[in-house]
């Protein structure tokens, strides 16, 4: 039994005038009138871990394993998208029903420069709002895809594909693969959300169909059901089509992974892949695995999801396929509804730090209901769930009930890092803030209690417009030295002295390493509090693994203060930045990085590297004596 496929790619748009869907969809094409509906691609039949015989085996699987029905570049435009949907329909109705109830699967490939490894797209938002006008001139904003009851602009549409197991075992094959939860808003989105819809009107019918007749085991066409099917189709499809995919888009420029097409699979799971590369022989298990997943669990996990579980304004359509009937309360409203239910327990509130404890129980259950609350006050909101109620959070950290999420890697852990970011959800992370809680704010050693800090920031880049699947929280645990917290039955950290030296060095860049290794060397490592004793080596140490790396302390806070300074000498009457002498109270990394920023800025004055160290004066306590100079200066 074959599996038909539809694939798709773009033509060109804004800024992409070859587009790398559009050189791949047309190579299938010419494999397809060369060959016949069956392409059986030479490069994984002469995989190098194979002997020839099981190559041959492989090849004469893999030439029943899948068809491809057509390969089509579509113009990237709403009105291309919908009429091509439209032409699709019949066809698509009559493969579902043909004879031995074969699968179909549309195979939808996109591309964003923006990204920087392949992606499969886990779901799809009912959201239009296109960043730009389309290839037709349509440019919606805020405009719901679907229309219906319950359904909204946070509302998805979810593939029940196995993609975090394909994109494992992509990445186990050498292909920076992973699965992301957002395909934009452009037509990516479009059409892959446009796509679920049409799989889920042909499911229904064909569900109709299985009530009159008995249907195989094998039928795989049921949007909202994991696929079933012979291994040796298995095989073919992962090592088959996802092979061919991968040899034209994996090779894109340091620019910014140009081939990294979204592609949707949609009708039994819409498995949007981004130029989707080949697995190796373990491929066969992927879909296998799928069959044992059970509703019931399934079901649990999404009402405990809560970028699935969006309470009272979840979607029928998400209840359905994520198997949540009855988990969460049957009522449907808007999301503006859930907004104004978390915002009356808002206004019931008495201090800051119980509005703290319930926007955090409202991150951790109901994300679309939180992010919509975030955005319609960042400035009543953002003192709630950063600086400064995040220090009164991280005093009580140890009785702060629930806790946001974050990755807590511990000095018992070395030799051990990779395994621990493996147990991370998102695969797409793009920002790792990571402290080790020595220097929190102005309250000092708070050891692991400082997780406050990076979940708090985490949220403050979700509110400026980072998806919260690129952003990874972390506390490296290597102890405290607070006595009061050694004490405390209460504190959630390792009760030891902290780790010093070379071997704290070495753990954080085994941590540096992990990260790259997990998430690809693309990612942004942000540093938070820690202790002027380790933060420029730290820095240094990220910097020497050509990480994308800085410290928040050190350079945040002298690019603001330097930024005002520079501001500061345009008032009239201000002298130039050249002829002031600079005075800082206290030598912590945060002055001493505004100092080393301060004298850059006077030698882009003309002012020689000696005359302005000279300018930069740093005052600090040693010993209870008040000590004066610029021996510690830049």
């Amino acid at each position: 039994m074959a599996v038909h496929f539809v694939v798709t790619g773009f033509g060109e748009f804004h800024g992409v005038k070859r587009n790398p869907t559009q050189v791949l969809v047309e190579w299938l094409d010419q494999k397809q009138r060369a060959r016949g509906s069956t392409i059986t691609p030479q490069a994984t039949a002469t995989h190098a871990s194979s002997t020839d015989a099981e190559a041959a085996s492989a090849a004469e699987e893999q030439q029943e394993a899948y068809r491809i029905l057509s390969c089509t570049v579509l113009e990237v435009s709403a009105t291309a998208v919908c009429k091509f949907l439209e032409e699709q329909a019949a066809l698509l109705q009559a493969a579902c029903s043909a004879a031995g109830k074969q699968p179909v699967v549309l195979l939808h490939l996109g591309v964003d420069n923006q990204r920087i490894c392949l992606n499969l797209e886990l779901q799809a938002f009912n959201n239009a709002t296109f960043r730009c006008p389309d290839e037709a001139g349509w440019q919606p904003s805020g405009l719901v895809i679907e229309q219906g009851q319950g359904l909204g602009l946070s509302s998805v549409r979810s593939t029940a594909l196995p993609v975090q197991q394909l994109a494992q075992e992509l990445h186990g094959a050498g292909f920076d693969c992973h699965v992301s939860r957002d395909a934009g808003r452009f037509v990516c989105n479009y059409i892959y959300h446009k796509s679920l819809q049409l799989t889920h009107t042909l499911s229904r019918s064909q569900q109709d169909a299985a009530a009159a007749n008995e249907q195989q085991a094998a039928t795989a066409c049921l949007e909202g059901e994991l696929v079933q099917l012979p291994a040796t189709h298995r095989r073919g499809i992962l090592q088959g089509m996802l092979g061919t995919a991968a040899m034209t888009i994996t090779s894109p420029t340091a620019d910014a992974a140009a081939a990294q097409p979204p592609a949707a699979t949609a009708d039994p799971a819409q498995q949007q892949s981004s130029s989707t590369g080949s697995s190796s022989s373990s491929s066969s298990e992927s879909l296998s695995n799928a069959k044992a997943c059970n509703g019931s669990a399934r079901g649990a996990a999404a009402a405990r999801d809560p970028t699935i579980n969006s309470g009272c304004a979840t979607p029928a359509s998400v209840r359905q396929q994520q198997q949540m009937s009855g988990l969460v309360p049957p009522r449907q409203v808007g999301l503006d509804v859930e907004v104004m239910r978390a915002q009356a327990a808002l206004d019931g509130c008495s201090t800051d730090l119980e509005k703290h404890r319930l926007l955090v129980t409202l991150k951790e259950t109901n994300a679309a209901a939180f992010a919509a609350l975030l955005q319609g006050d960042l400035e009543g909101l953002l003192p709630l769930v950063y600086t400064p109620t995040i220090g009164a959070a991280c005093l009580a950290w140890g009785s702060l009930l629930p806790r946001p999420t974050g990755l807590y890697i511990t000095s018992a852990d070395r030799g051990k890092v990779d395994q621990v970011l493996q147990h991370w959800p998102s695969d797409e992370v793009r920002i790792a803030v990571v402290t080790d809680g020595e220097r929190i704010l102005g309250l000092g050693d708070l050891g692991a209690h400082g997780m406050g800090i990076p979940t708090g920031k985490c949220v403050v880049y979700s509110a400026a417009g980072a998806a919260p699947s690129w952003l990874l929280p972390i506390t490296v645990d290597v102890g405290t030295n607070n006595a009061a917290l050694l004490s405390d039955p209460l504190y959630i950290g390792q009760p030891q002295q902290r780790l010093r030296g070379q071997p704290y060095q070495a753990l954080m860049l085994e941590v540096v390493q992990g990260l790259q290794r997990r998430f690809g060397r693309q990612v942004l490592l942000h540093w938070e509090d820690l202790a002027v004793r380790n933060a420029f080596s730290v820095l240094q140490l990220a910097q020497g693994a050509g990480v994308p790396t800085f410290n928040d302390d050190i350079q945040a806070t002298a690019a603001v203060a330097v930024a005002a300074v520079l501001g500061g000498v345009r008032v009239p009457g201000v002298l130039p930045l050249a002829q002031q002498r600079w005075l800082f109270f206290g030598a912590g990394q945060a002055n001493l990085g505004t100092a080393r920023l301060l004298a850059q800025a006077l030698q882009q004055q003309g002012v020689t590297a000696a005359a302005a160290k000279a300018r930069i004066w740093m005052q600090w306590l040693r010993q209870q004596q008040l000590l004066v100079g610029h021996q510690r200066g830049p």
